[in-house]
């Protein structure tokens, strides 16, 4: 095994979860981005939210937030068993 090679492709697959990103939305209040390492890109709150009481919002906002972890998670998986080829590494995500 070319550990070279394995570092390089673990570096890859880290730069490209760096630029995916995926998106979730709750109650059409607030939508968060977040890429594929699980990093917080940006949240946004729609003008109608401001309505919505201080608990309400906060639920949509923790609600937005791990709706976007759980899909960015899911691209972590799919994204590494492109790289593996199918093979089954378990809770990979943590490592990136």
């Amino acid at each position: 095994m070319d550990v070279s090679k394995v570092v390089e492709q673990v570096q890859k697959l880290q730069s490209d979860l760096s630029k995916a990103s995926v998106e979730a939305t709750s109650r059409g209040a607030v939508t968060v981005w977040m890429n594929g390492r699980q990093e917080l890109l940006q949240v946004t709150v729609s003008d109608g939210a401001y309505k919505l009481d201080k608990v309400t919002l906060a639920g949509c906002i923790m609600e937005a937030y791990n709706l976007a972890l759980d899909r960015s998670r899911q691209l972590v998986k799919e994204e590494v068993t492109k790289y593996t080829g199918g093979l089954n590494l378990g809770n990979i995500s943590s490592l990136f």
